[in-house]
């Protein structure tokens, strides 16, 4: 029988083939003891949600130690929660939205981390930067003071077949690469967060630094 440890050991053995990448669990749909049972594990451990109310609710009840992360779409209006809650917002995909965690930020003197997030499928159905505008808006962000840009995230249109992700995970690696050449100086820009239970391992080999993992780790 597959334990939750026993598929986080499985998740950690590939890892360590990736010494620069790392397991963010998504812990949404999950109940506490689920969620403590990965967070007592012994593995290094990031836990995400995707919506702020969820993350209310669970976070208050967790080890003030654990890391967080939001990898939802967020509303402008819910920055300012987001920025109490969370140590690392992966899913900013509008600069009106950066502005205003920038704002909720500097009102209480924290700095954010944060990805920007890609919409490399050109899925209607996903948020994101475009292709063609990420580095106008990059170039933007990380001028407000409060906010630290770490990287892109996607979440590439949803196919059956794993292995139709991989152009989507190269494109992107592509677009981080096309970033640092700019040669706009920023010491943080390293994350590619890509990848997800169906399709992790093959995000890995695509260059991704942070994979986000559910499903894969919680159902048999």
């Amino acid at each position: 029988m597959n334990t939750i440890k026993t598929r986080l050991g499985l998740i950690y053995k590939k890892l360590a083939q990736y010494p620069h990448a790392k397991l963010v669990v998504v812990s949404k749909y999950r109940d506490l003891n689920e969620i403590n049972e990965v967070i007592n594990s012994g593995f290094p451990i990031i836990i995400a949600e995707n919506r702020i109310q969820e993350a209310e609710k669970k976070f208050s009840q967790l080890p003030s130690s654990t890391k967080k992360h939001l990898i939802g779409h967020l509303q402008s209006n819910k920055a300012k929660k987001a920025v109490q809650l969370f140590d690392m917002i992966e899913s900013v995909d509008s600069f009106k939205l950066a502005e205003k965690l920038n704002y909720e930020c500097e009102k209480i003197n924290k700095k954010m981390p944060i990805l920007l997030q890609v919409n490399i499928s050109n899925d209607t159905a996903k948020y994101g930067f475009t292709e063609t505008e990420i580095i106008s808006m990059y170039k933007k962000i990380i001028q407000l003071p409060y906010l630290e840009v770490h990287g892109l995230m996607t979440i590439p249109k949803y196919s059956k077949d794993p292995e139709k992700s991989r152009k989507y995970f190269h494109q992107l690696r592509q677009l981080f690469k096309k970033i640092e050449q700019e040669k706009i100086f920023n010491q943080n820009f390293k994350e590619l967060s890509m990848g997800m239970s169906s399709d992790w391992k093959i995000a890995l080999k695509e260059g991704a630094t942070i994979i986000r993992v559910g499903s894969y780790i919680f159902e048999e």
